[in-house]
């Protein structure tokens, strides 16, 4: 590739699809983009439904534009043109791999579409798949692979030819922290050997803070392009921290979920537009021309600046209105329970756990996919399972949910058994699943009142809920368009929407974030945060390590086991030890004791 001709160039693009009852679509308007030849890794950040995906496909041929001028490589990205598939490869969300053919027969497909000689592709594929550690597993059929070895599979496919340009559309969304670092350093391997430009769109801003230019889109337009410390320039002197180590768990909750509402406010009420727990402190961001203000319960001299991230950018330009409710949902969030749950402070008994899982056990055949767990969840927790891709979080979130029986020991919700009363305990638990399970060809509103009609929601009462979440999630101007029409964020918020429905003493959240951007995964929080507040408990589990700070514990799982439990600061002292757990992220002490653990496991089998 020539290193003046720019990987990406377009001029004046658009694309238009047609939407939901025929409404008119912008996905892009009139973009104009020119990659420098420097610019080797290039990140594409935004909300769900900015133009990224649509961006991508313009740019490998499988979609046109409607207007304006795309050249990839220096050529019109024509997908008849066999040069093209060797030059410019693309990775989809979908992934695009053959559940039935093995991991094998998949790069073999991929080799034969790029026109790669049998004896070249053979070598290739070894190569690869030693490389992305899928050596192992070349003859398991695709379907059978755990999710990150699907996404380290497809990345192998892309980059069978050593392409001069790659696409990848959120290739790590959905991935475990440890998979995630493997993806990443198979791609700066190929990188380095080939020297190949890539463009990829992302979730997490710290991938994309790691590339040397990012564009920000949004609504089918640009509206920032930089480097990631130029962006983060904009939020210079309104980066704060707010110290809580030292502090009681009971406290550091206590003003974690107080910063949390002052920035769900997101107006004149609040300084702050952004409130973030992370590594014993709160990130706080300031709103625009506002001076650091404090209720008399927080101490100001915890406060001091800290550099910004580009998240922090991020949030300046695109936040606006978007995470917050208004302040009726917030003095709401002080009242007790509308289903009768109670906090711990407002009862004048003990708590009694909403959730007990007691050395429950599933099996799968002679595969045993949970192994001896046991946990309690108490009113008012919010309690998170997080563990890497194959751990057995999903099967242990399945049986709490009552969606898989345990093959062993015993679970109640709120005082039901589930193998006694699994009818009474599902009437007071609100369940989110990873994948969208709603009904397509209904409304959003149909949807909505078919969940409340479920759960005994009627007439009047059932009305207003309706039209409180579809306000409090901002859906009214999509409520009468089919579920299976909305874009993915929107189809999640409704997905939440229907879990919280009744008011359940219990919520379960499957992975609800991914795929959200940060304004989406905020909002989220910051009702879940509320949710809380009002007795109830909720369990979630994440591939966002960040997000277990939001929890006032979690549990680490690898191989079916606990292996470690505890709040965010207990987790990070079993990693690292009280002297050196300060300051360490929750992802980092997550692949420690992962690490950790596995190494006592693979001696124990050599002995």
């Amino acid at each position: 590739m020539t290193a003046r001709i720019p990987a990406v160039s377009l001029q004046s693009v658009r694309k238009v699809y047609q939407g939901a009852g025929g409404k008119r679509v912008e996905a892009l308007k009139g973009i104009t983009l020119e990659t420098a030849p420097e610019e080797r890794l290039t990140a594409l950040i935004g909300p769900d439904g900015a133009g990224k995906s649509t961006l991508l496909k313009i740019l490998c041929g499988l979609e046109a534009a409607d207007a304006g001028t795309v050249r990839s490589l220096g050529a019109h990205p024509d997908p008849d043109d066999p040069g093209l598939l060797k030059r410019i490869a693309y990775m989809p969300q979908s992934l695009g791999l053959y559940r039935e053919l093995s991991c094998r027969e998949n790069m073999e497909l991929q080799a034969e579409l790029r026109g790669i000689p049998p004896a070249e592709a053979a070598e290739k594929i070894r190569e690869l798949l030693v490389l992305t550690g899928l050596g192992p597993f070349m003859e398991r059929p695709a379907g059978k692979l755990s999710g990150g070895m699907k996404q380290k599979l497809a990345l192998a496919g892309a980059l069978l030819a050593s392409p001069d340009l790659l696409l990848l559309d959120e290739p790590t969304v959905g991935v475990d922290p440890l998979s995630r670092r493997e993806l990443w350093n198979v791609l700066k391997e190929r990188r380095k050997a080939h020297d190949m430009a890539v463009l990829f769109s992302t979730a997490y801003l710290e991938e994309a803070e790691a590339a040397d230019s990012v564009i920000l889109l949004e609504e089918g337009g640009i509206i920032a392009r930089g480097s990631p410390q130029t962006l983060k320039e904009a939020a210079r002197g309104r980066t704060f921290a707010y110290a809580l180590e030292g502090l009681s768990p009971e406290e550091s909750e206590r003003i974690k979920r107080r910063f949390m509402l002052m920035a769900a406010a997101s107006d004149a009420s609040s300084p702050w537009l952004d409130a973030v727990p992370r590594e014993g402190r709160m990130d706080l961001l300031l709103q625009n021309g506002r001076s650091p203000e404090f209720p008399n319960d927080i101490d100001p001299g915890r406060l001091s600046p800290r550099p910004p991230r580009l998240e922090d950018a991020y949030a300046l330009l695109t936040f606006r209105d978007a995470p917050g409710e208004d302040s009726e949902a917030h003095a709401a969030s002080a009242r007790p329970h509308e289903s009768g749950g109670l906090s711990a402070i407002e009862s004048m008994e003990a708590p009694k756990p909403l959730v007990i899982a007691r050395g429950i056990r599933r099996l799968f055949g002679n595969f045993v996919a949970v192994d001896d767990t046991t946990f309690d969840v108490m009113p008012g927790e919010i309690f998170g399972i997080l563990g890497p891709n194959g751990a057995g979080k999903t099967t242990t979130f399945r049986m709490l949910a009552s969606l898989l029986p345990a093959s062993e020991g015993e679970i109640e919700i709120a005082g039901a058994n589930l193998k006694s009363a699994k009818s009474l305990a599902r009437s007071l638990v609100g369940y989110v699943a990873q994948k969208f399970s709603l009904y397509a060809k209904l409304t959003a509103r149909e949807n909505l009142r078919f969940f409340g009609r479920s759960f005994g929601l009627s007439g009047k009462a059932l009305d207003a809920r309706i039209e409180e979440l579809l306000h409090d999630f901002r859906l009214v101007e999509k409520a009468d368009f089919p579920a299976g029409s909305l874009s993915l964020g929107a189809q999640k918020d409704l997905s939440i929407a229907c879990g919280f429905i009744h008011n359940p003493k219990i919520i379960f959240l499957d992975e609800a974030t991914s795929g959200a951007d940060i304004a989406q995964r905020r909002a989220l929080w910051r009702r879940i945060v509320r949710f809380a507040a009002k007795g109830a408990a909720v369990v979630v589990t994440t591939h966002f390590m960040e997000e277990a700070e939001y929890c006032d514990r979690f549990l680490i799982q690898d191989a079916g086991k606990i292996i470690a439990i505890g709040s965010p600061s207990e987790i990070r002292e079993a990693a690292y030890g009280k002297e050196k757990a300060e300051g360490a992220s929750i992802e980092s002490a997550f692949i420690e004791i992962v690490e950790k653990k596995r190494l006592e496991r693979e001696k124990g089998g050599a002995a």
